[in-house]
């Protein structure tokens, strides 16, 4: 049931998410080509460029009706929904590759900083995993204008902790403030093997995700369509 979720999907939305995919492929090529850009940074831009474009077939259902089709067949909706999740992960994973490609490439501008590639890679999902179950049930809920909600309030709570910064006239860069908030992380990170680090993270970064899909499962079962 859940490959045939996913078929029907990917068949209903083909051209859009090709659309979306080439257009993403293109700016990572540029950015690869004209900026001196740190590989950890362009890897995870690119698992979230393409994991966010897999998208369009949550957003596009409110437009084309496509969800009274789907829920006609018989697939449980949850299924429905964990297929999608796994479209947006499979994506993502995908926009790593391709940004990691695109590294080999000698006229790629790409720092390295001495960065070992399964670091890239593991950073790449981790980043893909915490996106995706932050803004899926906005987008499951909401549709497009989840995403743009979702989107919105994010640009808006970080311009108010620009302005209130600024007005508490604070020598303290925020840089700063950030790195002693969390510095924690950094000395755990430091106290523990490697390995036992990245098992801790990744689990973590699982849990977030069954919770958002058990959220967001829950949201399409009680949508009426």
């Amino acid at each position: 049931m859940l490959r045939e979720a996913m078929r029907f999907d990917l068949l209903l939305n083909d051209k859009a998410l090709l659309v979306n995919w080439l257009i993403f492929a293109a700016m990572l090529f540029f950015v690869a080509h004209n900026d001196d850009v740190p590989v950890g940074e362009y890897a995870i831009v690119g698992a979230l460029m393409f994991s966010f474009g897999s998208l369009a077939i949550v957003a596009r259902e409110d437009k084309f009706k496509t969800a009274l089709l789907i829920c006609s067949l018989p697939i449980p909706r949850r299924t429905v929904v964990l297929g999608r999740y796994l479209i947006a992960l499979i994506s993502g994973v995908g926009g790593i590759a391709l940004a990691t490609g695109i590294t080999l490439l000698p006229s790629a501008r790409i720092l390295s900083e001495g960065a070992s590639p399964l670091a890239v890679l593991g950073n790449g999902a981790l980043a893909t995993g915490i996106g995706l179950s932050l803004i899926l049930p906005f987008t499951i809920r909401f549709g497009l204008v989840g995403i743009m909600v979702f989107l919105v309030v994010m640009q808006v709570l970080g311009f108010l902790v620009l302005m209130v910064w600024r007005r508490l006239d604070s020598q303290v860069r925020l840089k700063d403030l950030f790195q002693s908030a969390f510095g924690w992380i950094g000395e755990i990170q430091a106290a523990l093997d490697p390995v036992v680090f990245g098992a801790a993270v990744t689990l973590l970064v699982l849990l977030l995700l069954a919770a958002s899909y058990r959220i967001s499962a829950r949201i399409y079962e009680r949508r009426e369509l």
